[in-house]
């Protein structure tokens, strides 16, 4: 699937090691496709505002895991993988959502990178499923969403 990548006003200042310190502790949250449409400026609140609320939907999103270790990939980059993060409905689906994209919450309640997806996902059955997969490297993020 393709995904634009952005970095928050804030996100593109830091450099790879600092924002891995501050996603080590964040969280990858999930927000709707219900007409918002982020940009560089968008801040926390503007996302919490539209943020999924699907059946089983972690409020808050979910604790992003200790990142794999900086390593230089193939182009001479710096980098650092994170674990896969899933979001599933659980069943039954009283509430369903399709999903416009993801967002990186730091430990200080900053918004760093955000995802816009191709097309909005839906999550409305328990069969529906967003694996996230992120690398970040020292001068952007490379991405991976399976559906």
């Amino acid at each position: 699937m393709n995904v634009t990548r952005q970095r928050t006003s804030l996100g593109a200042l830091q450099d790879l090691a600092a924002l891995i310190v501050l996603l080590t502790t964040g969280k990858a949250r999930l927000y709707k496709d219900d007409g918002f449409v982020p940009d560089a400026n968008s801040v926390l609140a503007d996302f919490t505002a539209h943020e999924a609320d699907y059946t089983g939907y972690v409020a808050g999103g979910i604790a992003l895991a200790t990142p794999t270790g900086p390593y230089t990939d193939g182009v001479d980059q710096y980098a650092d993988n994170f674990p896969t993060v899933a979001f599933q409905p659980t069943g039954p689906v009283l509430v369903s959502n399709d999903i416009r994209g993801v967002f990186f919450e730091d430990s200080a309640n900053d918004v760093q990178e955000f995802w816009i997806f191709e097309t909005a996902l839906p999550m409305a059955s328990v069969l529906d499923i967003i694996l996230i997969d992120a690398k970040f490297v020292s001068n952007s993020i490379a991405q991976n969403v399976v559906r």
